[in-house]
């Protein structure tokens, strides 16, 4: 009888490893979680402020509210938005910062009073967005950069930094060219974007 237990004492025990042994990755799992940057998420438009006054609808009147200057871009939730990966969607542990932005075109065309005809898509600064890093205790974001980032924010606009401004709202600041009707031409503004989390 002593010797049956033993021999079963053994294989109790490799059990019981192997039940722990599983039971890890699990951990594992929660931890990814864990891993999550506090600010990943969704972000609406607060606010998007020029420098420079412009006027960007052809009414005349030059302001800094980028809001109101670009008609024709629906500002609102969630066709623009900021995201900052890893989301709820998008589950990958991938640190990828895509901000959709207006992008101006100007047309071939012009309007009744022979003016150049401006249409605004919306498009990601950079093309493709960026990926970035960040650090739970300083909250510091940090932008990584694709190689070829220069002809690209050169063609689409430039993300300069992104920071932490308060519970939920982030402040971006950008470099984006943008057709004036002030001097009927293109003017690199630098603009401030206020951001602030939806989910």
């Amino acid at each position: 009888m002593k010797r049956n237990l033993i021999s079963t004492s053994p294989r109790l025990l490799l059990f019981s490893a192997l039940i722990s042994f599983l039971a890890f990755p699990s951990c594992s799992d929660d931890e990814e979680q864990d891993a999550r940057p506090s600010i990943a998420g969704f972000y609406q438009f607060v606010s998007v402020t020029s420098a420079t006054a412009v006027d960007l609808n052809k009414d005349g009147v030059a302001s800094t509210n980028l809001m109101q200057e670009i008609e024709d871009y629906d500002f609102n939730y969630p066709f623009a938005k900021l995201e900052l990966r890893p989301t709820k969607y998008n589950t990958e542990n991938h640190k990828l910062l895509d901000i959709s932005f207006p992008h101006p075109n100007l047309t071939p065309y012009t309007d009744i009073n022979s003016q150049a005809i401006v249409l605004h898509t919306t498009n990601s600064l950079n093309g493709t967005g960026y990926t970035y890093t960040y650090d739970e205790k300083t909250k510091a974001i940090g932008i990584v950069r694709p190689a070829n980032h220069a002809q690209t924010e050169a063609e689409w606009g430039r993300l300069n930094s992104l920071t932490v401004l308060g519970t939920n709202q982030l402040t971006a600041k950008v470099t984006k060219d943008y057709y004036d009707f002030q001097i009927n031409g293109w003017r690199e503004l630098n603009i401030t974007v206020v951001y602030e989390k939806v989910e």
